[in-house]
């Protein structure tokens, strides 16, 4: 009896090849996603102790106690001087003016990098979609050689129960007409 050999066991190991690639295409774009999903954490991190500050400024504590560097929370001119303001403290106005760009700039920096974790998400569903469309490929091919080998199998016993059977029959023949 002859071994059983698949006829499309190429085109196999292409669809395997595939969805080896489609894996790794898959895997590298959820890494991305990750290290996107971690840069927008940060950038929100950032934004909200920006808004602390501002929140701070706002109760008028000192800006050096609000995280902000030291040398912005130093007397700045202003053109009416007020007798309550103690020393080291900026005018509340001046304190939002001074923390608001870097508020903004935070708020910019979050809705860009929430947009770039958006489009790796949908890279991570596509790669994914492409992934499944891979594997099913695949096991098409892998159920049709198993198909096969099931039917060669099962030709190979129905050969050999044959062969059983001849020699069975001649041998029946034999004993029975001398």
């Amino acid at each position: 009896m002859k071994a059983f050999r698949f006829r499309f066991q190429k085109v196999l190991q292409v669809r395997e090849t595939r969805e080896k690639s489609s894996r790794n295409r898959f895997a590298y774009a959820l890494q991305a996603w990750r290290a996107e999903k971690a840069a927008l954490e940060a950038a929100r991190e950032s934004y909200r102790q920006a808004i602390s500050s501002l929140v701070l400024a706002c109760r008028g504590e000192p800006l050096a106690s609000a995280g902000a560097p030291a040398d912005v929370s130093r007397e700045l001119p202003t053109p009416d001087p007020s007798p309550w303001r103690e020393p080291g403290r900026i005018h509340l106005a001046s304190q939002v003016l001074l923390l608001e760009p870097g508020l903004s700039a935070s708020d910019r920096q979050v809705q860009r990098q929430s947009a770039r974790t958006e489009e790796a998400a949908r890279q991570v569903s596509h790669r994914r979609e492409d992934l499944i469309l891979a594997t099913r490929s695949r096991k098409a091919v892998e159920h049709l050689r198993d198909q096969r080998k099931a039917e060669h199998q099962y030709r190979e016993a129905w050969e050999e129960q044959k062969g059983l059977d001849e020699v069975a029959v001649k041998m029946f023949t034999r004993s029975s007409h001398p």
